[in-house]
């Protein structure tokens, strides 16, 4: 009896089959697959998480440095405010010894040949247009008008003269 034509024994078959192609093989393949594919998102989720903890640390820093920047140009503004106060700048004249000026404190210089009238500037000419425009609204749009009749028209006249074609 022949090993094929036997009922009890397996038939053999025409190829042998691969190590990958077995069932408990493909099943370990797959199982493989999947913890690599959820090893590089993991890595890659760990990778955005870190970009992203990193831009907020800067950003907490950066508007840090800022609110410190603004508390200092205000320091500053109250420091220019106080010294620009008259009194602060009179007593700081007077402590290095300057006076007010009286009236025979002042000496008046003269000078030959000056005069205290100043040369006038010299006038602007502006162009005139050359192209004026005298259109109203209400005449361009008569004639945008008169134009659209005049358009249809013509049109409505030539429809006229062919006829209107049969299908």
């Amino acid at each position: 009896m022949d090993r094929e034509e036997s009922p009890l024994l397996p038939k053999s078959q025409a190829f042998r089959q691969m190590p990958w192609q077995r069932a408990q093989t493909q099943t370990t393949l797959l199982i493989v697959m999947v913890i690599v594919v959820s090893l590089i998102i993991g890595a890659l989720y760990l990778v955005q998480a870190t970009v992203t903890a990193t831009t907020g640390d800067q950003l907490i820093r950066l508007r840090e440095e800022r609110d410190q920047l603004s508390r200092s140009n205000e320091d500053m503004e109250s420091q220019i405010a106080f010294k620009r106060n008259l009194a602060v700048l009179t007593g700081r004249a007077q402590a290095l010894g300057f006076s007010q000026a009286s009236s025979d404190d002042m000496r008046w210089v003269v000078v030959d040949n000056y005069t205290r009238l100043r040369a006038t500037a010299t006038p602007i000419i502006t162009p005139v247009p050359t192209n004026a425009y005298t259109e109203t609204f209400d005449g361009w749009v008569r004639d945008q008008w008169g134009h659209l009749v005049q358009q249809f028209e013509a049109w409505a006249g030539s429809r006229s003269a062919q006829g209107t074609p049969q299908p």
